[in-house]
């Protein structure tokens, strides 16, 4: 390729024997702003040498996908410019730079073979979205330093970091976070010490860690966390032992798979106020994949902020919670559980008389108001 001179952003894709993006141009376009490269089986270097890459003097992103021979990124700390740095199933890849100077986003998933991970201490005023996934003797201490505030990260992703355990002690180094999310982590024990420290965090989401078993110890929590979800933890002590009654910001949970064996969420006989198991600033509550599950108890009646409730997969389940508020909803979803499904037919079960004017329902993916839409 040849008279690129004013090409701002390029796309590479399933190029065979390329084994540089350098050899892809007659001369380079110095102009880029944006480079992606992906499915360059080949591809080993992105240029040959440091002056390439200090000539770029405009590449603000940068994103490599499943290129699984490139080895090394040595030369990206020489971009002036770089803020988005995309690295995604390079398996092949051995070095990075030990760090990189005002990276506002990083994504870098599966580098199993990465030798040593690069130190973001230089980013660490201006560095708002990290993820970080399928990384083998991950270390969050190593990556973000112990001496550093992330003042500007507002986003951290962590996936598939089967050797994280445990977080650095005394907190995270983020004290504007806002969305903290950790997915198949298989020997996380714990969260984050000094959660209510992070008063900025709003959404918590945990999912396929089955050893955490305490999500908040002390009941300390965020204090204007309002989405909390937690999918596929398997060994979580009871609900009714979270203290999440003490959360009044919180306005949208989610529980999916999380309680197997699970019959009810409280004991229905103890009819006192330190029963409920939710605030009333709940909004949103999403039940899924509870098998067992025969009853809501009285634990769910405070929720008289309530408007939206799906409950999906759980076949035992023959009552939903706050029967006398029920006309409060703006949508009820009822998804594979039969005995629900039957007490909610439209003119026929006996909730029906209850739920009739709730504007959008949906069982089993059908709309009861509009059987033609489907979700």
């Amino acid at each position: 390729m040849y008279n690129l001179k004013s090409l701002t952003k390029l796309n590479l894709g399933k190029f065979f024997r390329l084994t540089s993006v350098s050899k892809a141009f007659m001369q380079f376009p110095f102009a880029l702003e944006n480079l992606e490269v992906r499915e360059c089986n080949d591809l080993e270097t992105l240029w040959p040498s440091d002056r390439v890459a200090q000539s770029l003097v405009n590449l603000r992103g940068l994103s490599i996908d499943r290129c699984p021979k490139l080895l090394t990124l040595r030369d990206i700390d020489a971009l002036p410019v770089l803020r988005d740095l995309h690295i995604w199933q390079c398996e092949s890849l051995e070095f990075v730079p030990n760090s990189i100077s005002c990276l506002v986003k990083l994504e870098i998933m599966n580098y199993s073979s990465l030798k040593t991970m690069m130190k973001l201490q230089d980013c660490n005023t201006s560095l708002k979205f990290l993820l970080v996934g399928k990384r083998v003797n991950f270390n969050l201490t190593n990556l973000l330093g112990s001496v550093h505030n992330y003042t500007s990260l507002q986003q951290l992703y962590i996936f598939a970091c089967d050797d994280l355990e445990s977080f650095p002690p005394g907190g995270l180094p983020t004290p504007n976070l806002k969305i903290l999310h950790i997915d198949d982590c298989q020997q996380l024990k714990s969260l984050p010490d000094r959660m209510e420290l992070i008063s900025s965090l709003e959404e918590l989401s945990v999912s396929r860690c089955p050893l955490v078993v305490e999500p908040f110890p002390q009941r300390k929590f965020p204090p204007n966390m309002t989405v909390l979800s937690f999918y596929n933890c398997g060994n979580l002590k009871p609900l009714g032992e979270w203290g999440l009654h003490k959360i009044t910001s919180l306005e949208n949970i989610k529980l999916r798979c999380c309680y197997q064996e699970l019959v009810s969420f409280s004991d229905d006989d103890n009819d006192n106020d330190n029963n409920h198991l939710l605030p009333p600033s709940i909004r949103a509550l999403y039940l899924s994949d509870l098998p067992n599950l025969k009853s809501l108890s009285k634990g769910f009646q405070n929720l008289t902020s309530l408007r939206h409730l799906s409950i999906d997969r759980c076949q035992k389940l023959g009552a939903l919670p706050m029967e006398d508020q029920l006309d409060r909803l703006w949508s009820l979803r009822i998804y594979e559980c039969p005995l629900l499904k039957k007490r909610c037919l439209k003119n026929k079960g006996d909730y029906w008389p209850i739920i009739a004017d709730i504007p959008d329902i949906q069982i089993d993916y059908i709309s009861v108001h509009d059987p033609d839409q489907c979700s």
